[in-house]
């Protein structure tokens, strides 16, 4: 899971602004619940609430990219943590 620093450079770079406030928020839960603290605050309908609440609809696009980000990690690492079943092609043929 990326770190808050992470999801606030990804904000800066694509909104010009790090939204550590929303950051925050979305990943409050996950001191008691963990990676399933996805399942709170990250989907379409937060963010309009969320754009709602603060009156500001680029709030609502980075809890869009907040939750784009972790999924992204989540997908990267898996990739990574997956051993192949296989190590021949892996293996240096001898000649």
């Amino acid at each position: 899971m990326p770190n808050r620093a992470f999801h606030n450079k990804v904000n800066r770079a694509i909104l010009g602004k790090n939204y550590a406030w929303v950051n925050k928020l979305m990943d409050a839960p996950s001191q008691s619940m963990g990676k399933k603290h996805r399942k709170v605050l990250h989907g379409p309908l937060d963010a309009l609430i969320v754009s709602a609440v603060s009156k500001d609809s680029k709030a609502g696009a980075a809890v869009l990219l907040h939750s784009l980000t972790d999924q992204m990690s989540s997908a990267f690492n898996d990739v990574l943590s997956k051993k192949p079943k296989s190590d021949k092609y892996f293996k240096l043929k001898k000649h």
